[in-house]
């Protein structure tokens, strides 16, 4: 099965990954781990660390969501008038992003 989509659930998880990391730069020494709460960031550290969050929030807000059933739709009756399944196939890739689904029991 494939999909017009880009995934969001996992753009979302990827985002709150990279955070996390970016947070973990500054857990804190006795427990080691962001998943306490215990985050300890100097000072100086604080406008760099503003920075990076920013950065990566501006990069999440850049990427492309999912495609409608309306815009798919458009784009598969434009790619009608193309004599070659190829060629609706290189239509389609060039407007999203095809994502192949795992296929799976369930």
């Amino acid at each position: 099965m494939v999909s017009a989509m880009l995934r969001r659930p996992n753009r979302e998880q990827s985002l709150a990954d990279r955070i996390l990391h970016l947070l973990r730069l500054y857990s804190s020494n006795w427990t080691g781990t962001v998943g306490r709460g215990d985050v300890v960031i100097p000072q100086r550290e604080m406008a760099h660390l503003v920075r990076d969050l920013l950065s990566l929030f501006k990069q999440a807000q850049e990427l492309p969501g999912e495609a409608s059933e309306a815009e798919v739709f458009q784009t598969l009756m434009e790619s009608q008038r193309l004599s070659s399944v190829q060629d609706r196939v290189s239509a389609l890739r060039k407007r999203f992003l095809i994502i192949e689904r795992p296929t799976g029991s369930g």
